[in-house]
C-alpha cells in the first residue's frame, strides 16, 4: 500500500474531503511551496494540527502588540480593540521572553521616530469576504482572508495602502540581515540612507515572492474597501526591526516598493487556479509522495486505502461541495 515508516506516501489513494473556506496569503504560499502541507492542513478533516509558535514568531508578535499599543495610544483608529489584539501572542513557554526581545526592538523603533513621521491611517485591517475580480475576460470570485498590520496614506500616489511590520534574527544565533532595496535604514546613530539596490520605482517582486503575493493580496483588498478601481497600481511598506550580524545590534529597515497592475493580475490568476484546482480535485496532482511530515504518515496511513468510510459512513468530497456551490 504504501511505507508506513518511511518517507513516501502513495497520494493515488487520497481525496480532497473539505473545502476551505476562504484562501489567505499564508495558506496560498503554502500551497505553492508546500503543498503536502496545505492538503493537510486544510483539505482534510482530520487536519494537522498547527505549529505552536517559537521565539521567531513570539518576538515578532510581541512587537507588533507593542508598536500597535503605542499607536493606538497616539490615537490611531484600530480595527480591533487592544485586549484583542494582545491575545495574538500564545501564552507558552516563549512568552516571557518574546517580550524581551520585543521590547529591544521596540526601543531601537521609536527612536528611529518612525511612529510620528509616518501617517497612520489605521491599525490592522481583517478584511474577510469573496472577492471578484476578473481573470481571462471572465469574473471570478474567491473568498479571501487578508489580515494587515496597519494602513497608512501615500503622498505621492494619495491613496491608503499597506504597511506591514517584519522582525527578524532575534532566535538566531547568526542574527539577521535585512533584505536587499530599503530606502533607509536606522541604525542607532542615526538613518544611513539606502542599500546600494534600491530605485525609487522599485517593484514589489523584488522583495521576494512571498512579500510580493502577500502585500499584492493586502492592496487589493483594501482598495476594494475604498472603492478603487481593479488593479490600480499601489505602493506599499514595509518596516523591518531586525537584530543585525552575531553581535544582534537592533536596527530598522524601511521599504516601499510598487506593485503593478500585471502582478497584481499575475497573482489573482494564482489565486483563481489554486480555488478551481482544489474544487475539481486537481490539487492532489501538486501532491508529492516524498518528505510527508511525520504526523501525516501517522494520521493519513490508517485510511488511505478507505476515504469514504472511514469517518461512519459516505461523506462529500470538496469536488461535490464545488459542483454545488456553482
Amino acid at each position: 500500500m504504501h511505507k508506513i515508516y518511511g518517507n513516501e506516501f502513495d497520494t493515488d489513494k487520497l481525496i480532497v474531503e473539505r473545502f476551505p473556506e476562504y484562501l489567505s496569503p499564508s495558506s496560498i504560499s503554502a500551497a505553492m511551496t508546500e503543498p503536502n502541507t496545505f492538503f493537510c492542513q486544510k483539505l482534510i478533516f482530520d487536519r494537522m494540527p498547527r505549529e505552536p509558535q517559537n521565539l521567531a514568531m513570539g518576538v515578532g508578535t510581541a512587537f507588533d502588540i507593542l508598536v500597535k499599543e503605542r499607536l493606538i495610544l497616539k490615537g490611531v483608529p484600530t480595527w480591533n480593540p487592544i485586549e484583542i489584539i494582545r491575545e495574538s501572542l500564545e501564552k507558552g513557554k516563549f512568552f516571557d521572553e518574546s517580550y524581551v526581545g520585543a521590547n529591544l526592538l521596540m526601543k531601537m523603533y521609536s527612536n528611529s521616530r518612525l511612529i510620528g513621521s509616518t501617517r497612520w491611517v489605521q491599525v490592522e485591517g481583517d478584511f474577510h469576504q469573496e472577492y471578484t475580480f476578473e481573470y481571462n475576460g471572465k469574473p471570478y470570485t474567491v473568498p479571501l482572508m487578508c489580515k494587515l498590520d496597519a494602513v497608512v496614506h501615500d503622498d505621492e500616489y494619495d491613496m491608503d495602502v499597506p504597511l506591514d511590520w517584519k522582525c527578524s534574527g532575534y532566535a538566531s544565533l547568526a542574527g539577521a540581515t535585512p533584505k536587499p532595496g530599503y530606502y533607509d535604514r536606522w541604525g542607532g546613530a542615526g538613518w544611513e540612507g539606502p542599500h546600494k539596490n534600491y530605485t525609487k520605482n522599485m517593484l514589489v517582486t523584488e522583495l521576494g515572492s512571498d512579500w510580493a503575493r502577500q502585500f499584492t493580496m493586502y492592496g487589493m483588498a483594501l482598495n476594494k474597501k475604498n472603492g478603487i478601481a481593479d488593479f490600480t497600481e499601489f505602493p506599499v511598506y514595509v518596516h523591518h526591526p531586525v537584530f543585525n550580524g552575531k553581535n544582534k545590534k537592533p536596527q530598522v529597515a524601511v521599504y516601499r516598493s510598487i506593485v503593478t497592475s500585471d502582478f497584481q493580475r499575475e497573482v489573482w490568476g494564482e489565486i483563481v487556479r489554486l480555488w478551481e484546482d482544489i474544487g475539481e480535485q486537481k490539487f492532489l496532482n501538486r501532491l508529492t509522495n516524498r518528505y510527508w511530515h511525520p504526523w501525516v504518515i501517522s494520521v493519513l496511513s490508517s485510511y488511505a486505502n478507505e476515504c469514504e468510510s472511514f469517518f461512519g459512513g459516505p461523506r462529500k468530497s470538496a469536488q461535490q461541495l464545488w459542483i454545488e456551490s456553482k
